[in-house]
């Protein structure tokens, strides 16, 4: 664990681009032929490779499309719509983050990461010019603000 600790520290983008593709080919390796809902609604957006294989953790899936290691893309889609104090989904959530980090150099081609709830249909939208209640020291930052919302 310290070697890995180290490594990532180093801030090499090269070490951390290998290390993001690293976890797709362990996640590939770890995984399954897609059983469930969540696995294939994981590995819809690979398109249709040969032999995709999803790792799930709680309520994470993990799809990746079948390659050479290094070049195999994957998807990682969160159930967040579950009870989120269930021990499966802290495990999901923990497993999200860990992935998203471990890829976050990789292209989107290469690791998208998702999460099954939708955006609210109406964007919401914060009336900056007229907000009340806020300390004397941030009215000049919000009249300003204000006039490009």
């Amino acid at each position: 664990m310290a070697f890995i600790a180290y490594w990532l520290q180093q801030g090499d983008v090269d070490n951390l681009t290998r290390f993001g593709r690293a976890a797709a080919t362990l996640a590939y390796l770890r995984g399954e032929s897609p059983t469930d809902d969540l696995a294939q609604r994981a590995v819809a957006p690979l398109g249709t490779p040969a032999q995709p294989r999803v790792w799930r953790e709680g309520t994470l899936a993990v799809a990746v499309a079948e390659g050479e290691p290094g070049a195999m893309p994957a998807v990682a889609l969160l159930d967040d719509t579950a009870d989120l104090t269930s021990p499966e989904a802290r495990k999901g959530w923990a497993a999200w983050l860990a992935f998203a980090n471990a890829t976050m150099f990789l292209s989107p081609t290469m690791a998208r990461v998702a999460a099954l709830s939708e955006p609210p249909a109406t964007p919401v939208v914060v009336d900056v010019a007229h907000a009340t209640g806020l300390d004397i020291a941030w009215q000049p930052l919000a009249d300003e603000l204000g006039d490009e919302a």
